[in-house]
């Protein structure tokens, strides 16, 4: 389609390889999380599983304002860490009135490799499921393309954020059609741990719903220090 055109031809696509070794150490500003628990919106569109954001949840982040738009999750991470994809990553969109994105994305895991972002960590116990996780897959529709508003469940998107919040950025692209550019890439270098039995279960609704890797160009990668 004509109007897809950038997803073949795009030159800033989405997502991308970060080689920690090619990312610019630097002291960026941070992001702002103003979250609360909102009842679930939940919908399958026949390409991840997405949640509908509601009012009242926003970043700040660098002077700008944006509104949590939606969550959707991909199995394996769309994102690589040194070549390397995770489990699972979870994406919160959010925009600007001004039609601006920002995207953040958290990677899932189930197993917490001491990559190096998260050599601080000693986890002692091997990870329990998470909760805001579990949530998600008791409310799967069972029809595609269709809304569901479970009454009286709520979901608390704090919990998809790891505690440490240093981050990766770049300016990359939406990663399904029509692959707008533009977009602001803010990726948590440290990830949030689910269990095996959640990714497996994911798994069963979608296999592997990752957009392959994308050239990174010339793009500057910066790292928060």
């Amino acid at each position: 389609k004509k109007e897809n055109l950038l997803c073949s031809k795009g030159k800033m696509q989405s997502p991308i390889n970060i080689n920690f070794d090619n990312a610019v150490k630097a002291d960026l500003t941070p992001v702002v999380f103003e979250y609360r628990p909102f009842f679930l919106s939940i919908m399958d569109n026949g390409r991840t599983v997405e949640i509908i954001g509601a009012e009242g949840n926003t970043i700040f982040f660098n002077e700008k304002q944006y509104r949590l738009m939606s969550l959707d999750f991909h199995k394996p991470s769309e994102e690589a860490f040194n070549g390397e994809r995770f489990e699972m990553s979870v994406h919160l969109v959010h925009q600007h009135f001004d039609g601006s994105q920002v995207i953040v994305a958290v990677m899932l895991s189930s197993s917490p490799k001491l990559f190096e972002a998260a050599k601080k960590s000693r986890w002692d116990t091997p990870p329990k499921e998470s909760a805001v996780f579990q949530i998600v897959l008791n409310n799967v529709p069972l029809v595609k393309n269709q809304v569901v508003s479970p009454p009286n469940v709520a979901i608390n998107p704090n919990q998809f954020l790891p505690e440490n919040r240093s981050y990766f950025t770049y300016i990359g692209s939406l990663t399904e059609p029509p692959c707008t550019e533009g977009v602001t890439w803010i990726v948590m270098k440290n990830p949030v741990l689910v269990s095996a039995q959640q990714v497996h279960s994911f798994g069963q609704i979608y296999s592997n719903n990752a957009r392959p890797l994308q050239m990174r160009g010339d793009r500057v990668i910066k790292e928060s220090r």
